[in-house]
């Protein structure tokens, strides 16, 4: 008998065992896997839930304390209790425009200002034995309700009015329907007298029948998620309810993967003589394989050189020219990414230019997010580059840059649109509310050492708001820019 054939018929009997031993060992291990698989899943969908909860905890934290950190609150709201001021910035706008169904002004003595129709509240809750936020959920009217309390401050956060702002949000059946569209399934909110769900499946589910922490029958994962108020006590059961058929899909890929590795395995015990006598040609094949792969621009190629021949030998040398190769390409490609972000600073300010101002402004407008963009001039900026000099002047604009950067939301956006002109783009305000910023704004930086040589440095400016103003990014940019220089020219007309 031939050499080949001896190969071959040895070949075939240790693929058999090779196969029937996977076989036992992926059957062993496939429902430990499987299993893993379903509580990484039920893990992401309970965080999923968590985080849905934290998303809204903060937000609510983040409109109570602008509100109640807002100056005209603590003096409106709380000392004259201007039913007007009221009405027009706290109740009803806010939960018109906030869709916030908990407004709560309560004063430390008890004395309610301002309360919410149709909840049944407890205000002793809401007022507070420290000065800190306080967010968590609370069962109003036997439906969870996620709040944010803050004491009412001034603009400082140094004089405290005695009272206490609370915004809130029920969980309700328009609520979860909403989280259902976000979270792409299926729960149940359950409390001791209260039970809301986004579909009549979870009603027909056995609930009492689910053992800790889940269950997966009839392609559907099941599991609790506990919720807890602010005491760390247990006030509602999330039952999260979600029809997955990846496990029946992977328990049957495994089944056809085993059978077709197995059927592969056998026949590739047919061409093993061949590729026993191809070993010369296969190494060519492999280099053939990998310069087509670095033309596609993909380096990451693992050659076997390890070979003391001819070809291993040439394996070895193309490997070192496409280290070298990778080499180069790294270099290029940080050198383009770096240009990329000079070519959006300002050189001189470092911070963004007019190029970046544009793009983002257009950017925000094909998204459509809200937005108010503010044009801003110096004032008496010649004066200083014409008495003391341009590199003076360069550096009052580095120092107003880097005033304006730390003076503004972390998440706004400061551009020098060229010479003495600023633009900001304030994210989600409206023209009322980027008014109130820019006066904020204004008044601070008349307080700044910004006078060399006393010559006076203030600044005018102008708001244009999308989509109220414009839809239209160079519209936008002239109202904004007209604003500014009808308010320059009543300064300087005086």
């Amino acid at each position: 008998m031939k050499l080949r054939y001896k190969i071959f018929f040895i070949n075939i009997i240790v693929i058999f065992i090779v196969i029937i031993s996977i076989i036992l060992i992926i059957f062993s291990l496939s429902k430990n896997i499987l299993d893993d698989n379903i509580r990484t899943r039920v893990e992401l969908y309970k965080n999923n839930f968590s985080n849905l909860i934290e998303i809204e905890k903060n937000n609510l934290i983040f409109h109570v304390k602008d509100y109640a950190y807002w100056e005209e609150m603590g003096i409106q709201g709380v000392i004259n209790k201007d039913e007007d001021w009221i009405r027009d910035n706290l109740d009803p706008w806010i939960r018109k425009n906030f869709n916030y169904d908990l407004v709560l002004l309560v004063k430390d003595n008890g004395e309610v200002i301002v309360d919410t129709p149709l909840l049944n509240l407890n205000y002793d809750d809401f007022i507070l034995k420290k000065h800190d936020i306080v967010s968590g959920i609370k069962i109003i009217n036997n439906l969870p309700t996620i709040f944010a309390t803050s004491p009412v401050f001034d603009t400082a956060g140094e004089k405290f009015y005695n009272a206490y702002l609370t915004f809130g949000i029920v969980i309700n059946e328009n609520l979860i329907n909403e989280w259902k569209n976000y979270l792409n399934f299926d729960f149940a909110i359950i409390t001791e007298n209260s039970y809301i769900s986004t579909s009549e499946e979870i009603e027909r589910f056995q609930i009492n029948e689910i053992k800790p922490p889940y269950q997966y029958v009839d392609n559907y994962i099941s599991a609790f998620l506990p919720i807890y108020d602010v005491e760390g006590n247990k006030i509602a059961d999330v039952h999260i309810h979600k029809y997955d058929d990846t496990i029946t899909k992977m328990n049957k890929t495994i089944l056809s993967g085993i059978i077709v590795g197995g059927l592969l395995t056998i026949i590739s015990a047919f061409i093993i003589n061949i590729l026993l006598i191809s070993q010369i040609i296969k190494p060519l094949e492999n280099l053939d394989k990998a310069t087509k792969e670095i033309s596609k621009g993909n380096y990451d190629i693992k050659l076997d050189y390890s070979k003391n021949d001819e070809i291993g030998h040439l394996t070895n040398s193309f490997k070192k020219m496409l280290d070298i190769i990778k080499h180069r390409e790294k270099i290029i490609t940080n050198e383009k990414q770096m240009a990329i972000e000079m070519s959006y600073k300002d050189p001189l300010t470092n911070i963004f230019n007019r190029k970046y101002l544009i793009e983002k402004v257009d950017d925000l407008i094909k998204n459509e997010q809200p937005f108010s963009i503010v044009f801003l001039d110096l004032d008496n900026f010649k004066i200083i580059n014409d008495v003391l000099g341009h590199k003076v002047g360069d550096e009052l604009l580095k120092k107003i840059a880097n005033w304006l950067t730390n003076n503004l939301r972390k998440d706004d956006i400061i551009a020098r649109y060229g010479g003495d002109e600023f633009c900001l783009i304030l994210y989600g305000l409206d023209k009322k509310d980027a008014d109130e910023v820019i006066q904020r704004l204004y008044k601070l930086f008349q307080l700044q050492s910004f006078y060399p040589e006393d010559i006076p440095i203030g600044f005018s400016y102008g708001i244009a708001t999308f989509p109220e103003d414009s839809k239209n990014i160079d519209k936008l940019l002239s109202i904004a820019d007209n604003k500014m220089y009808q308010m320059k020219e009543i300064k300087f007309n005086k």
